[in-house]
């Protein structure tokens, strides 16, 4: 009699907690299915221990209920799949549930304002209500959403019912305070009985579990719409086949849920991508930073100086060298800051070469040859283009007079001279600012200047590529893209610092340069940060700030501006917010820290700080997307309602649906449509343009469709005999 109380009172607490605490009695129930086989071993071992009588006949009882249960489970489950039936396409199954819906919200007694059909769906709200049947609209097409507020006013929900691809989801507030939801299955829809007495709809579903049978019980106080209408829309669908075809898994789709989910996995992946392109794109821009200066190095502010047009055909000779593939060592020899006497300006492929560019050739020739006060021995001097046969010519004579000495007559002039590859008045040029030489120079250099950290981002790239499962020719288009940014970024960043740093701007309407003052304004600040207190404190010294120069200020501004402009430029214009932009700036930040502990771990080594950089930059990626979501995976999420919305009304073909999926959702170009949809999301018209554009996708390619005549529909009936 104990054990029979007991048994009472575990079966009441259960059936209180059942009715008084829902969520924790699905949390107990959800932990009890998980460890099902271990809480049936120790509540066996326990009632064996204690209650032995009872449990060997509770055991017999469970037996014998499960056998029965199995028993009608693969009586009932075999006679639906012994049905012969043909299989359903996707279309006729779309069009007969439109059907269903179309009768139910004709009947829906519900407010009008409160119906919603395909053409007005609040896509947010009938997803929040399908929430609490543990479904969404990510996998499942809703085809009607009758809403109806809560009693509550404090309670965020929305009761009613909705109509989606697989059936008819009821949440009903009726005698009960927290809600109770039924749902009416499509698949498997057997039989639809109503009891007008107690105005009440049973409706019987075969199912792969328990006994093969569930009854499902719905009320006339629980919905808007009559029980009767239920019951034949369900029936109406039974005598198509149609619940059979769902249970059986005999319905033609065109598989657009896979194409979609695929379709967002490599968004996801691409994102990653573009995002480690950016990073790496940053990483290589700034890791040229230290061949940049060396360039800087070279020359600092010698073309402002008196005779800058002659530092000026230096530097560009040196360069145009470089681009040749020759060995180039251009830092001058200097003492005290001063140039030293009869130093070489640059060694060429072990060639000491000194560079004079006079106003004539006359001018040029005594200078290098003929100064008594210099002594050039040892070098050959680099003259301008156009005075070279003079110089040449004079140079010749001299020594074939025996005038040069330690020169034997009949020795070619040649072996002391070196044509340079610009012209006198080109030199006054490439020392100012805004001339085609001056520009193309310093584009060359900051290519150069580029390469190695632009050749290892490609690599990093292309690696990282491959391991994503791209194929060789993608991961290499790839890397070369980063390789191109690196390149264009690093050319863009010398060349505005350089020019910017030249104390003369060329003037083609007056043939020569003019001063600017943007040559020392670089200058000025670098002085003033110098003077300061934070650049002679501790911190400000291990910050370098006391060495600071204004070609490092210009070129560190600029840096900058490059590496972060273009996503402060987007966000302006509104297609990124600021969010995002606070995300890529704190990722690529990290990815720039990345860079440092590499290159200090590796001692400066250039390919550890990459490296380096692009783990911080993923770690960085990686950790912010826990906090932020890109607005690319906002807006896909839209973009892809829609599409499945377009898509699945529109009966395409495999071939028309794979063509519609390429062009929207699997467009290499999808990441700026996505932009342009967050621009439109300022103002609401996100989903208008998301469906807009896969609308007008559609039409183009319905329009391919073969065009059907009179004189066709006339020879099928022949045909036929009609």
């Amino acid at each position: 009699m104990l054990y029979i109380i007991l048994l009472a009172i575990v079966i009441f607490l259960i059936f209180y907690l059942k009715r008084t605490v829902p969520k924790n009695y699905v949390k107990v129930k959800k932990w009890i299915y998980k460890y099902q086989k271990q809480v049936i071993g120790v509540l066996l071992v326990i009632g064996l221990i204690w209650f032995r009588t009872y449990t060997i006949v509770l055991i017999a009882c469970c037996l014998i209920y499960y056998f029965y249960c199995k028993f009608m489970r693969e009586k009932r489950v075999g006679e639906w799949e012994k049905r012969n039936i043909e299989p359903i396409e996707y279309r006729v199954l779309d069009k007969n549930i439109e059907k269903v819906a179309e009768l139910i919200a004709f009947n829906d007694k519900n407010k009008s304002e409160y119906k919603f059909n395909a053409s007005n769906m609040p896509y947010g709200r009938a997803n929040a209500f399908l929430n609490y049947f543990q479904r969404d609209l990510i996998n499942e097409d809703i085809y009607y959403f009758s809403a109806i507020p809560s009693e509550n006013e404090n309670e965020v929900r929305e009761y009613g019912l909705a109509i989606t691809g697989s059936g008819i989801f009821i949440a009903s507030q009726a005698n009960s305070k927290k809600g109770k939801t039924k749902q009416l299955l499509f698949s498997g829809f057997n039989n639809a009985e109503y009891d007008s007495n107690t105005d009440t709809l049973s409706i019987e579903n075969i199912v792969r579990y328990g006994s093969g049978m569930e009854k499902t019980k719905v009320k006339g106080n629980e919905i808007s719409v009559p029980l009767t209408c239920i019951a034949n829309a369900l029936t109406m669908l039974g005598q198509v086949d149609i619940p059979c075809a769902l249970f059986v898994n005999k319905v033609s789709y065109l598989d657009a849920r896979k194409s979609v989910n695929e379709a967002e996995q490599h968004l996801n992946q691409e994102l990653n991508m573009e995002h480690m392109k950016q990073n790496m794109g940053n990483v290589g821009t700034i890791a040229g930073a230290s061949e940049r200066q060396k360039i800087y190095s070279e020359m600092g502010n010698d073309m402002n100086m008196r005779q800058g047009y002659g530092y000026g055909a230096e530097y560009g000779n040196k360069t145009v060298d470089r681009v040749l593939g020759k060995k180039v060592e251009g830092v001058q020899e200097k003492e005290n800051g001063h140039h030293k006497l009869n130093g070489a300006d640059k060694i060429v492929n072990g060639q000491k070469v000194q560079t004079k560019y006079c106003k004539s050739a006359a001018d040029t020739y005594r200078a290098g040859f003929k100064d008594s006060s210099h002594d050039y021995s040892g070098q050959v001097i680099e003259v301008p283009r156009d005075q070279y046969n003079e110089i040449r010519n004079k140079l010749q004579k001299d020594i074939d007079a025996g005038n040069m000495d330690g020169i034997e007559p009949g020795t070619p002039a040649e072996n002391y001279l070196k044509k340079g590859y610009f012209s006198y008045p080109q030199s006054y040029r490439l020392a100012a600012s805004g001339s085609i030489e001056s520009i193309t120079m310093d584009m060359a250099n900051g290519i150069m200047t580029s390469m190695t950290s632009a050749s290892i981002s490609a690599i990093i790239i292309f690696a990282s590529g491959v391991w994503q499962g791209k194929d060789v020719k993608e991961a290499a288009k790839d890397g070369l893209m980063t390789a191109g940014q690196v390149i264009g970024k690093g050319a863009v960043i010398y060349t505005i610092t350089m020019q910017v740093s030249r104390g003369n701007v060329w003037n083609y309407a007056l043939g020569k340069g003019v001063k600017t003052p943007l040559g020392n304004i670089g200058d000025t600040m670098a002085e003033q940060i110098k003077g300061s207190s934070i650049a002679k404190s501790s911190i400000g010294k291990q910050l370098h700030l006391d060495e600071i120069n204004g070609q490092k200020l210009t070129s560190g501004a600029v840096t900058v501006a490059v590496v972060f402009g273009p996503d402060v430029c987007r966000a302006c214009m509104g297609k990124i917010s600021v969010k995002q932009l606070a995300k890529n700036a704190t990722a690529g930040a990290a990815g720039l820290a990345g860079m440092a502990v590499g290159s200090a771990v590796t001692a400066g080594n250039p390919l550890g700080g990459m490296i380096g950089g692009a783990v911080g930059g993923a770690v960085g990626k990686k950790v912010m997307d826990n906090f932020i979501e890109d607005d690319a995976v906002a807006m896909f999420r839209v973009m892809k309602e829609e599409f499945l919305d377009v898509v699945m009304s529109s009966y395409l073909s495999q071939e028309e649906f794979d063509e519609v999926a390429r062009r929207t959702i699997w467009d290499k170009k999808v990441s700026k449509e996505l932009q342009n949809m967050y621009k439109k999301s300022k103002t609401g018209e996100h989903r208008i343009y998301a469906n807009s554009l896969i609308e007008e996708t559609v039409i183009d390619v319905l329009k391919k469709r073969k065009k059907v005549t009179n004189e066709m529909w006339n020879e099928g009936q022949q045909l036929v005999g009609a």
